[in-house]
């Protein structure tokens, strides 16, 4: 499991540029003209994470592999003025069977109905509906409700190369924009992510970076405020054959990190053999960690937590 993110905004404010940039491909044409993106593009990343390449080298394994990040080029048109209109059809095509329901007395639906009649006020109002305040008891219907503008937004500000390091005052009101809306601001610039996507040189990236005052590319930064947008960590496997990262959301349960790999590791699942990270660098991997007395024993309802390595033990 990994993320994925759609890239929608106005014609020619370079959303094909940073995916290009962003996805070290060709994929769309960044031709400078309006609506030139017509169908969407997807391209998978790698998510850049060191702690793998560590446990990697300490694991020997012969394999390594990355959690993914999958981006998508949305047509040119696509803006969120758009996803208000259709979340307000998809709300009023809702209401009428609501109405009924309610009328004969299902709690649910009175629940559900009321929820529509807030949200539809919030979007008629020219607002996002992840801008609206749910209860913890409303969430789980909210989310029936899959509306577009819900969804978790993170503005990412294609500004020149000389602003990338600390922005300018376009995309400082982006930020404002972005707290009120409860959603993530990134500020890149897609002519240097195109530069940087040239450069094979891990040192010569970090050394081009640095003299422009950036610590990460903008596809890093991208991806941690992804993750933190979403809630999601970040757990590891290791082993000869392969040391793998997994994406998971925050909480997850060890059975259901286990289900992630595979169905039958959470279906015969007896414990996961768990090793923080701090734990398996401090005691140069698993045999170290064992004899130093780091490695635990977990149940299926212990909760995973970021840096976990794993190994799930289980019978079908």
């Amino acid at each position: 499991m990994g993320f994925q993110c759609g890239i929608v905004g106005l014609p020619n404010v370079g959303k094909s540029t940073l995916f290009n940039a962003l996805t070290a491909t060709a994929a769309a044409e960044a031709a400078n003209y309006p609506f030139c993106t017509v169908e969407p593009n997807s391209g998978r990343v790698a998510v850049p994470d060191d702690r793998l390449q560590i446990i990697a080298g300490l694991a020997k394994s012969e394999s390594v592999v990355p959690a993914q990040l999958e981006f998508m080029d949305i047509a040119g048109q696509v803006v969120e003025t758009e996803l208000m209109l259709a979340d307000l059809q998809s709300l009023e095509r809702r209401k009428d069977p609501l109405v009924k329901k309610a009328r004969g007395g299902d709690k649910e639906a009175k629940a559900m109905l009321d929820l529509v009649e807030r949200a539809t006020a919030v979007l008629e109002d020219g607002k996002p509906a992840r801008v609206m305040e749910v209860g913890r008891d409303e969430a789980s219907l909210f989310r029936q409700m899959q509306l577009l503008t819900a969804k978790p937004v993170m503005y990412v500000c294609n500004v020149e190369e000389d602003s990338a390091a600390t922005g300018n005052a376009l995309s400082d009101k982006v930020a404002e924009k972005a707290a009120a809306e409860n959603a993530a601001c990134v500020v890149v610039s897609a002519a240097i992510e195109a530069e940087v996507a040239q450069l094979e040189d891990a040192d010569e990236k970090q050394e081009f970076l640095e003299s422009l005052g950036l610590e990460r590319t903008g596809l890093e930064r991208v991806i941690r405020a992804g993750y933190e947008l979403l809630g999601l960590i970040t757990y590891f496997t290791a082993g000869p054959k392969e040391s793998r990262a997994w994406t998971i959301p925050e909480a997850t349960k060890a059975v259901d990190a286990a289900g992630i790999i595979h169905t039958d590791f959470a279906r015969g699942f007896i414990c996961a053999e768990t090793i923080s990270y701090d734990d398996y660098i401090a005691h140069n991997g698993e045999q170290g960690s064992k004899e130093a007395g780091r490695m635990r024993q977990e149940g299926r309802d212990y909760i995973v937590k970021d840096g976990d390595v794993v190994l799930f033990r289980f019978n079908v």
